[in-house]
């Protein structure tokens, strides 16, 4: 019996998946985790821009509002005061409308680049040799015929 280097020895995930290619599946699964972390930073890139524009609307927005509430000390006629509070929740309005139009600007293009990942990771699939072939029966693996003497 021939020595066999560790190299040339038979692993047992071979033996016992014999007839799949292994390598293939192996590949396709390591295409699947790279599409897997590009759309997870897509996601943490969306959501961390998200995070500093609601943090920067809302500083801003208190920020007015003690604005309004501090000019209003100085004034005794309370139309006055209610006028100034009016354009402050007037410019507070046209904030949170443009606030909202960013954020949705940055879903719907994180959105896009998802879909897009994943058009190309179909387009890629179904052209690749291998994804047709990881899971087929190799020529050497085709099961035996028993027969059953009688």
């Amino acid at each position: 019996m021939a020595n066999k280097s560790i190299s040339e020895a038979t692993s047992p995930a071979v033996l016992h998946f014999r007839g799949q290619n292994l390598e293939a599946m192996v590949a396709m699964q390591m295409r699947s985790l790279d599409v897997i972390r590009r759309m997870t930073n897509l996601m943490l890139d969306s959501t961390q821009t998200i995070t500093e524009r609601q943090t920067e609307f809302l500083r801003s927005s208190v920020d007015q509002m003690n604005a309004a509430y501090k000019k209003n000390d100085a004034a005794a006629d309370p139309k006055e005061i209610f006028e100034q509070q009016a354009v402050v929740y007037q410019d507070l309005y046209e904030s949170l409308s443009d606030h909202v139009a960013e954020i949705a600007k940055v879903t719907s293009t994180c959105c896009s680049k998802m879909a897009h990942e994943a058009a190309e990771v179909i387009n890629d699939q179904t052209d690749d040799d291998n994804q047709k072939s990881c899971c087929a029966k190799t020529d050497d693996a085709a099961p035996k015929k028993h027969t059953v003497k009688k």
